[in-house]
């Protein structure tokens, strides 16, 4: 593991150097987000519930074009899911070829801010962060996580990302 110029923890993968944004010990429930740049250019991991995408020098997923506004979009975990929310960029935000001010982020969705491409994926669904009985920070209890490790294996991963799906509005044909 090494560190980048910005301070991210970087790892190396079959894919290169993986950027390891908020590495520390996330929340209960918690799933990583993963975005691989379909040019291959580069593998952002997320590991905080929320990061600012642009090209502002405090971003914190930084993209040094033109193209891409200062505070372009945010990334939010929230109620389980990760969600995408254009921050009224000025060339758009987009998942699978549709433009969003928000929206959900499954694996395989291609999310796209201005032009650049990256295939979401939640690295290893059933490894998702194993949950303490408690939050060590205030000793409290959270008895209903969204989803934890030990109550995800496999076949209900599949079944709760099934139903997230279900709810998603239906694509039109190309």
């Amino acid at each position: 593991m090494s560190v980048s110029p910005e301070g991210l923890a970087c790892a190396e993968s079959d894919q290169g150097t993986v950027e390891r944004i908020g590495v520390g010990v996330p929340e209960r429930g918690f799933l990583v987000l993963r975005l691989s740049a379909i040019d291959g250019s580069r593998v952002v991991e997320l590991y905080q519930s929320e990061a600012i995408v642009g090209r502002h020098s405090q971003a914190d997923i930084r993209i040094a074009s033109r193209d891409v506004s200062r505070h372009h979009c945010r990334l939010v975990f929230a109620d389980g899911q990760w969600y995408v929310e254009d921050l009224g960029s000025l060339n758009g935000t987009y998942v699978n070829d549709q433009a969003v001010t928000r929206a959900p982020l499954l694996p395989n969705s291609v999310l796209r801010v201005a032009g650049h491409a990256f295939l979401v994926s939640w690295p290893q669904l059933d490894s998702t962060v194993d949950c303490p009985a408690e939050d060590v920070r205030s000793g409290a209890s959270d008895v209903s996580p969204p989803c934890c490790a030990a109550e995800l294996p496999g076949s209900r991963a599949r079944q709760v990302l099934e139903s997230i799906a279900e709810q998603l509005p239906e694509q039109p044909a190309p």
